[in-house]
């Protein structure tokens, strides 16, 4: 079937074609593991997709009895699976061989493509920005963005003929093996640099039951700063005037600060947010934002106060603890992970609660040693972020290369 013009207009070369997906990949069967509860499967969700990869990960592997309801579609080798929710419509993956006849998610839309067209051909088109960008224009719902698998085959693709399709596929697998060893070397990079600061922060930071320097004493976090403390009475301030508010999406885990603050009057945030003050810390309670390190001190706020999204504990410092110390103190990686231990809560909605932090031990040197220390912190850190800094800029121009490569070869231009 040829497609419309509102599904593929641009000009393509001689030979090739607009076809809707739906009329070169077959229907995909329904199924339920609960109807075998005794039998182990593997379950593919988003989160068993590497993104920058395209690749299918890290499938779970569950008894039927203990099956998602969205483990409905069965899943062969050579598959393509397409995420239908904004914001990972490019999470995309081939199905291996070693998961045939498994299942996914039906966030995913499953596309099976018929033999007059190559799997890995399809597979590249899809992770175009032109594909990404008409999924995109097609999602709809205000929470939770989605496309449906209908309005997913109904867009189309650029087609050539099978000889075609095995050129083009040929042209790209060499390409992105270069671009894949310069892309592995940076992650390594990056993976080098995150060990650096996490050996870092241990030295710093003694372990619980290791001997404390002369005049250093372990104390529990309760005892040197008020864990979410009451709301000060913070009533003449007028309406109209703009305060500080900062929503998670501003906070940055990378570095632990706050990337984009805002202004709101104070009548639309003084009830119903987490109230905070100067130089108090912040800490990040629901999953997975606590694991990514958003967490942060409150800094230059209008008028000593701010306001910010409820998912935050709030630590107050008492005399004799900086901001900064117990703020690196809490964004150990070792004590992260450990936290994810203590979380409550349903599946996708889970809290760390304010006992965890309360009872947490932490190392407490005097007040001009925690300077001291907190000056090395900042700039052996500074050095190992510039050093992920790089990286990351080189992986950023990678996937433009790729990107621009990709809209070459599905254009007819390579």
């Amino acid at each position: 079937m040829t497609a419309t013009r509102d599904t593929g207009s641009r000009a393509l070369p001689v030979g090739w074609e607009w076809v809707r997906l739906d009329s070169i990949c077959a229907p995909v069967e329904s199924t339920n593991p609960k109807m075998e509860p005794e039998r182990y499967f593997r379950y593919v969700d988003i989160s068993s997709v590497d993104r920058s990869r395209k690749r299918i990960t890290s499938p779970k592997d569950m008894l039927g009895a203990r099956a998602p309801s969205r483990a409905r579609q069965r899943i062969h080798a050579n598959d393509i699976l397409v995420s239908t929710t904004r914001p990972n419509l490019n999470a995309v993956a081939l199905v291996p061989k070693l998961l045939d006849g498994q299942v996914c998610s039906t966030g995913f839309c499953v596309l099976r493509p018929m033999s007059n067209v190559m799997p890995e051909y399809l597979f590249g088109y899809v992770q175009t920005r032109e594909f990404v960008e008409a999924l995109s224009n097609r999602a709809t719902g205000s929470s939770y963005p989605a496309v449906t698998d209908k309005k997913v085959r109904a867009l189309a693709v650029p087609l050539p003929r099978l000889s075609e399709q095995r050129r083009i596929v040929s042209a790209i697998e060499e390409r992105f093996q270069a671009i894949d060893g310069a892309r592995r070397a940076a992650e390594k990079q990056i993976e080098a640099a995150e060990s650096m600061s996490a050996a870092y922060m241990r030295a710093v930071f003694p372990k619980q039951g290791e001997e404390l320097p002369e005049e250093w004493r372990w104390v529990r976090v309760s005892e040197v700063a008020d864990i979410n403390p009451r709301r000060a009475p913070v009533l003449d301030r007028d309406l109209d005037t703009p305060t500080t508010f900062i929503p998670m999406s501003a906070i940055d885990g990378e570095s632990g600060r706050v990337l984009a603050a805002s202004e709101r009057k104070f009548e639309e945030i003084r009830r119903g947010y987490t109230y905070f003050e100067e130089r108090d810390v912040l800490f990040a309670k629901i999953t997975p934002c606590m694991q990514n390190g958003k967490h942060f001190i409150a800094e230059g706020l209008n008028g000593g106060f701010g306001f910010g999204t409820t998912e935050l504990h709030v630590i107050r410092p008492k005399s004799g603890l900086l901001s900064e110390w117990i703020h690196h103190f809490l964004r150990q990686p070792s004590l992260l992970e450990s936290a994810t231990h203590h979380f409550r809560g349903a599946v996708g909605q889970q809290r760390l609660p304010a006992e965890f932090i309360a009872e947490l031990r932490v190392p407490l040197p005097p007040i001009s040693e925690q300077e001291r220390l907190i000056r090395q912190v900042v700039e052996r850190l500074t050095i190992i972020d510039q050093v992920k800094h790089s990286a990351r800029l080189q992986l950023d121009r990678l996937a433009h290369i790729s990107g621009s490569y990709l809209r070459s070869a599905f254009g007819g231009d390579i």
